[in-house]
């Protein structure tokens, strides 16, 4: 694996199950990334998600936009992994991420 992003503090916490699930996070955790190109707000979106827990927001707007075009026209697949949990009065500071490079995509030839 190779780490490509470090430290990326997520978009829209307060909006989705970031508190809901707080208790349930850890620092080290793998989450999925997932591309949801028909976002009305940016078109180069990336939700960050707990598997079977549920959302914590997206990539933040300023970092997304190449790791969108990889994630498009390659075979490559992507994680995520809980870098930072923090009680922050400011939503843009409480969960940040690391991305990392993790090989092609499972049934890419």
């Amino acid at each position: 694996m190779r780490e490509i992003a470090h430290d990326l503090f997520l978009a829209g916490v307060e909006h989705y199950d970031g508190e809901a699930i707080w208790d349930r996070l850890s620092v080290g955790m793998v989450l999925r990334l997932q591309r949801e190109p028909t976002n009305r707000f940016d078109s180069n979106a990336i939700e960050v998600v707990v598997p079977k827990l549920g959302k914590l927001g997206y990539l933040p707007r300023t970092s997304n936009g190449a790791l969108a075009l990889l994630m498009d026209l390659t075979d490559c697949a992507f994680e995520a992994t809980l870098s930072k949990k923090e009680q922050s009065e400011n939503p843009w500071k409480r969960l940040a991420v690391d991305i990392v490079y993790v090989g092609a995509k499972r049934g890419a030839s």
